[in-house]
């Protein structure tokens, strides 16, 4: 898991969004205000096309190991 993604690797952007695991696994109904933070700053450190597909190939092999919901990270998807 320790692919770059920018300048951030994957396990760095994996516990970066840790504040977002409570809305990812349905125990709160709505993202919070420090899950918005992070995604903005994961968000900001891909840059590139290339960024994007390797955080995003990272964050789908992470998110069974958190019990994410596919379809709460779907919303994360316009971003």
């Amino acid at each position: 898991m320790a692919k770059s993604v920018q300048t951030m690797t994957c396990q760095q952007a994996v516990t970066t969004l840790l504040p977002c695991n409570p809305f990812l696994t349905g125990q709160a109904p709505n993202p919070t205000v420090p899950c918005c933070i992070v995604v903005t700053k994961v968000n900001a450190e891909a840059t590139t096309t290339q960024a994007r597909q390797d955080l995003c190939e990272c964050l789908k092999k992470a998110a069974p190991t958190f019990g994410v919901k596919p379809e709460k990270a779907k919303v994360y998807d316009n971003l």
